[in-house]
């Protein structure tokens, strides 16, 4: 053989061992891509399985319906939420009102305490008042007794001195 055709049959070879590389690197992202894919396959009839025992364990219904229903219950509970929000939107005064009426209460609570305690002052100086007008009423006798005899001393004393 000349040495341009081994050259030749070099060069080939070389290139044809490339492209075996290049074919085995495409076979096994190919590989890799089938595998996959038949994952995804098994996954999705794994669902279509689960979702008909779902549909056999509803009794026959329709997932539709389900999901229809969940749909108009959570709409349901925002209705519910907006309603209780414009509740505790207008129980606010009624709040305000009620913590001033507490108040006035405590205040309430505190004047009759100190009521209280001028009431029962009173009384002691009520008390004190009627306790010395009992002791004059018992003096008055003796009292009156003793003018009577100053009196009739002050008469003689006016009598004894001349015209």
């Amino acid at each position: 053989m000349s040495k341009g055709l081994r050259w030749a049959a070099l060069v080939l070879g070389s290139v044809l061992l490339v492209a075996s590389f290049g074919a085995l690197a495409v076979a096994t992202q190919s590989k890799s891509q089938a595998h996959s894919s038949l994952k995804d396959a098994t996954r999705l009839y794994q669902a279509r399985l689960d979702v008909a025992r779902a549909q056999k364990a509803l009794g026959g219904s329709d997932i539709g319906d389900a999901v229809r229903s969940a749909n108009d219950a959570n709409e349901t509970a925002l209705r519910v939420g907006v309603l209780t929000k414009r509740v505790i939107r207008l129980l606010q005064p009624l709040t305000n009102s009620t913590e001033e009426a507490v108040k006035q209460g405590r205040r309430g609570i505190r004047s009759s305490v100190v009521a209280r305690r001028q009431t029962k002052v009173a009384a002691q100086i009520l008390g004190a008042i009627a306790g010395y007008q009992k002791a004059a009423v018992d003096n008055s006798d003796l009292t009156n007794k003793a003018l009577r005899r100053i009196l009739v001393a002050l008469r003689e004393t006016n009598e004894s001195f001349p015209p």
